[in-house]
């Protein structure tokens, strides 16, 4: 599940993310994170949730769901069925650009 999944069991590990700012800039960086150490290409607000409890990220965010649909909406995440997100090239590589937007 999505616990397991921003566990800290092999590198690098999560908290190697830092903390890349934005709320677009964090998903992006989870979501790229967890396709290249995880190799969970589609995910969801859960995982994202999750993995910012797991860093200890400010969770104030009324509707986790709302940045992956920006993030759809920009074309950096297809969306394979309702509720579930997958990173896609665009957004891979706009995740590798440290302090982008």
């Amino acid at each position: 599940g999505a616990t397991q999944a921003c566990a800290d069991a092999s590198a690098p590990p999560l908290s190697s993310l830092g903390d890349p700012g934005s709320n677009h800039r964090r998903y992006l960086a989870i979501a790229a994170w967890l396709h290249d150490h995880r190799k969970i290409v589609v995910v969801n607000a859960d995982h994202i949730y999750t993995c910012y409890r797991h860093l200890g990220w400010p969770i104030d965010i009324p509707d986790f769901a709302q940045p992956l649909r920006e993030l759809k909406h920009k074309q950096l995440f297809t969306s394979p069925e309702r509720g579930k997100y997958a990173i896609n090239q665009l957004g891979l590589a706009k995740a590798g650009e440290a302090g982008s937007d």
